[in-house]
């Protein structure tokens, strides 16, 4: 009986797993499959890492509120929120509009913000309401400024603040979010409330 030759073996062995792989059917089968998943899967991992308008609104306004409140703290000034209510904009200012704990009229925010004019060269936060929110309440030291041009917010190098309240009304999921400010430490807290 003749014994076979080695590299005879191993061209066998290469010649038979080459017809075990995949075939062009089965492998755009896959492909297809991969395809429909991922048409599938990624306009829903687009919706959740885009925040809908209130969880937007929401968090620009805490952001808003901790960066005034740091920056009145950190500066030893004043820093004020300022909003232009009609606008739907708010934006964090520190300067001289900004009055010191104090002056007499310094807690009951009497004077609105001059249209177009800022209390500092630049603002240190600035924010945009979506225009499918609407502002229900925005009380400023118990007094309501929904309806008024402007409003203001003053934090307080001690810490303390105006008292602040804001409820944001989203119609289209008819979800409303209260934020207050603690006028003690300067917090920001958000309850939801529908």
């Amino acid at each position: 009986m003749p014994v076979p030759h080695p590299l005879l073996s191993v061209v066998r062995r290469r010649g038979a797993s080459s017809q075990r792989g995949f075939s062009l059917v089965e492998i755009m089968m896959v492909v297809g499959i991969i395809g429909l998943v991922m048409a599938i899967g990624i306009p829903a991992f687009v919706q959740t890492t885009r925040k809908d308008p209130m969880r937007q609104a929401v968090s620009d306004l805490v952001e808003a509120c901790s960066n005034a409140r740091a920056c009145a703290i950190l500066n030893g000034a004043a820093t004020e929120i300022q909003f232009a209510v009609k606008q739907g904009s708010f934006k964090v200012v520190t300067g001289a509009a900004a009055q010191k704990p104090g002056d007499p009229d310094a807690r009951l925010n009497t004077k609105p913000p001059e249209v177009g004019k800022s209390t500092s060269s630049v603002p240190a936060f600035s924010g945009q309401l979506s225009e499918s929110l609407v502002v229900e309440m925005l009380d400023v030291n118990f007094k309501e400024h929904k309806d008024e041009e402007h409003a203001r917010v003053r934090f307080f190098p001690n810490g303390t603040t105006d008292e602040f309240t804001i409820v944001l009304r989203w119609p289209e999921k008819n979800q409303y979010r209260k934020i207050t400010l603690d006028i003690i430490t300067g917090q920001a807290d958000m309850d939801v409330i529908r």
